[in-house]
């Protein structure tokens, strides 16, 4: 899955705030500025997040946890284009 945004550092600190566990032990402990900074001047502006566990789409509606592993990737607008 990719996510593109307007502002990768707005996004990593909102989305640190809600899913802190999705991130890195590196991303974790530099400060937000190294992790944008980085996403940003290195390879294609592609920050991913791997081996997140989502709830399977058949476990919405039911009570068991089944989940799967999922990989997204935040890139800004302007590196979309």
């Amino acid at each position: 899955m990719i996510l593109v945004v307007e502002d990768t550092k707005k996004f990593h600190d909102a989305n640190m705030t809600v899913n802190y566990n999705h991130y890195s032990y590196f991303a974790k402990r530099l400060p937000l500025d190294i992790t944008d900074t980085m996403q940003n001047i290195c390879g294609c502006g592609l920050y991913f997040n791997p081996l997140i566990n989502l709830k399977s789409f058949s476990t919405f509606a039911s009570s068991t946890n089944e989940t799967r592993k999922i990989k997204y990737g935040i890139i800004s607008e302007a590196n979309a284009a």
